[in-house]
């Protein structure tokens, strides 16, 4: 039997049909997969509502010049079943952007988070403040009672302040004394239903990361402790503000101990009154606490703030200097004195 043959037109229409459709099915999977934003495509702030349907988003997206073709876009979300699961919120996308990128960003569930950034310098007053505004406390007593409280000398109660923590890092802190100086200052996130417990694991997990090995083995090797150089960084974190001034009092600190003089640091007995008094008042200097430097030799009870790691390097890398006395103005600009008649001298900058 002979087949009969193919007309040309036919055989014609046959090729057109599949190269339109070649042409078709490449630019879809162009817009779908392959087209890149040019290198100084716009951004564009793009929010999707609560309840808003792929009609209304791709709308949108091409108002905003984001897509060039609704049904393209419309095409891509219906082909892999994605209609139902925009999520609201708001989105940073590029003019130009690929489709497939455009609709996974914005269907992707994400998990909802909480921000906290705890400050450089804060100590645990200012935390609990802080937490209370933000809500992830009612009072500060949610806070004390995993830290203990600021200023408080635990001796006489025999109180043990490690919160139940175990990180070696806390092998010589005393028990006595609250987690001030642990709450690492930096910016965390936690989910959306996460408690004060999580936000305090993640700053003493971050502690434990800025205290390399490095920072650790030079403690070690000046036979220092963990402790005792985090009290000192917190006084040069509230003193001074650039790192070479702190690395300067650190060793005015260090050579006041080692001569048996008072540290007479203002930032220490603030810490136990809460006045925000930058200089101390006579009442303040004659109260009665391990903090008030003042009244007791050597260093205080212990930290005075949460400091940043710049501080706890200050402290082990100091400046050598033959200073004895500092004072700061209003400014941040620091006054350096040998001689107690220096310093005196040194006050005219305080007016």
């Amino acid at each position: 039997m002979k087949l009969k043959k193919i007309p040309l037109y036919i055989l014609l229409a046959i090729t057109t049909f599949l190269f339109v459709c070649a042409i078709i099915l490449g630019y879809f999977l162009s817009e779908f997969y392959v087209k890149r934003p040019p290198k100084n495509a716009e951004l564009i702030f793009f929010k999707v509502e609560e309840g808003e349907g792929v009609g209304t988003i791709s709308k949108k997206l091409q108002e905003n010049g984001i897509i060039d073709n609704v049904f393209v876009f419309k095409s891509y979300v219906w082909l892999f079943g994605l209609e139902s699961i925009f999520q609201p919120g708001d989105y940073t996308l590029k003019k130009g952007q690929k489709i497939s990128s455009l609709a996974n960003e914005m269907t992707i569930i994400r998990i909802k988070e909480k921000t906290f950034t705890i400050i450089e310098g804060w100590n645990l007053r200012d935390l609990a403040e802080y937490l209370i505004s933000k809500g992830l406390i009612k009072n500060e007593d949610e806070l004390y009672y995993l830290t203990g409280r600021p200023a408080v000398d635990y001796r006489s109660a025999k109180v043990d302040f490690k919160g139940g923590w175990r990180y070696d890092f806390l092998a010589d802190k005393p028990s006595y004394v609250s987690m001030e100086g642990y709450i690492y200052p930096d910016t965390y996130r936690i989910l959306a239903d996460g408690t004060i417990d999580d936000l305090l694991k993640k700053a003493l997990d971050n502690f434990g990361k800025k205290l390399t090995p490095e920072i650790r083995e030079e403690i070690k090797k000046q036979g220092k402790t963990i402790f005792e150089v985090l009290t000192t960084a917190s006084i040069v974190e509230r003193e001074v503000n650039t790192y070479e001034d702190r690395r300067t009092v650190a060793d005015i600190i260090s050579r006041r101990i080692k001569y048996g003089m008072p540290l007479q640091m203002d930032s220490t007995v603030n810490y136990v009154t809460a006045s925000g008094r930058s200089r101390s008042t006579y009442e303040d200097l004659a109260i009665n606490s391990p903090w008030n430097t003042y009244k007791y030799k050597g260093l205080p009870l212990g930290p005075i703030n949460n400091p940043s790691v710049l501080s706890i390097k200050a402290v082990l890398y100091p400046v050598s200097n033959d200073y004895l006395y500092f004072l700061t103005d209003k400014e941040g600009r620091v006054y350096y004195a040998k001689t107690g008649a220096e310093h005196q001298a040194n006050r005219k900058y305080l007016d």
